[in-house]
């Protein structure tokens, strides 16, 4: 009888044993850094693997970037990517409602829109990642190190013709442009800053006095109702070029420039 059980524990034994080593044989193999990464960054990749599991909300449609995920599973096996395609307003509703929860969110928030996407930068909720990438990246592609722009999906700005006048819309950016490109300036990261900051303030309301000074050694303060809002963008030709649109020789609204000037 001692026998008979010494066998049983011993098939046991040897199946238990065929399992654990099945289990070793098909587990995926680390990832590595990619080349030219520094070599702290396999930190990184083991840190994100031991957790196993990269949440993505994206607006982009998953069959666009189904490519992309199976790429990344590829290099990272370890690493289960989990997609949600949202629209733009979900995205960013339900980020902020977990995240003030305290409750699993995402890891990763790919939008289109790029006024939430910076406001939630400006309110704190990004973390910072400074990415080996960055350096082949122009600077209107980042922001603080915390908001990237990609070019995966084409996206059109649509504003309210009854509202806005599209003349006004399409001569300020087309001033600017011609501005810094006849002074051969480069303020497209400057310009991006502007961009940012007013996005964070997200709306101005009908009397709101907003005021853009140069700071002589700073640069160009914007100050709302008094109150100065960010840091001041860097650059007098910036400021210059910026003064252009409204009081140059070809301003986006000749009625204004003379208010301006009080002409």
């Amino acid at each position: 009888m001692k026998r008979v059980i010494s066998l049983i524990l011993a098939l046991l034994a040897s199946l238990v044993m065929a399992q654990e080593s099945e289990e070793l044989m098909s587990y995926a193999p680390r990832g590595q850094a990619p080349p030219g990464y520094p070599g702290t960054y396999a930190a990184t990749v083991r840190a994100a693997e031991d957790e196993g599991r990269l949440v993505i909300y994206a607006t982009t449609d998953e069959a666009v970037a189904r490519p992309l995920i199976a790429d990344f599973n590829v290099m990272y096996p370890r690493i289960n990517v989990e997609y949600e395609d949202l629209t733009s307003t979900e995205l960013h509703h339900r980020f902020v409602a977990e995240t003030q929860l305290g409750s699993d969110s995402a890891d990763v928030l790919w939008s289109s829109a790029m006024d939430l996407q910076s406001s939630l930068v400006g309110n704190g909720y990004a973390a910072t990642y400074e990415s080996p990438e960055s350096a082949g990246l122009p600077d209107w592609a980042k922001w603080r190190a915390q908001a990237w722009a990609t070019t995966f999906e084409p996206v059109a700005i649509v504003y309210n013709k009854t509202q806005l006048a599209a003349k006004l819309v399409d001569d300020t950016a087309t001033l600017l442009e011609h501005w810094t490109t006849a002074a051969h300036l480069d303020v497209s990261g400057a310009f991006q800053g502007l961009i940012g900051l007013m996005n964070e303030i997200k709306e101005a309301k009908t009397g709101m006095p907003i005021d853009l000074d140069w700071l002589p050694g700073a640069g160009t303060q914007v100050t709302i109702a008094g109150q100065p809002r960010g840091k001041p963008i860097p650059g007098e030709d910036f400021y210059r070029a910026l003064l252009k649109i409204w009081l140059g020789d070809n301003p986006v609204s000749g009625d204004l420039k003379k208010s301006l000037l009080g002409s």
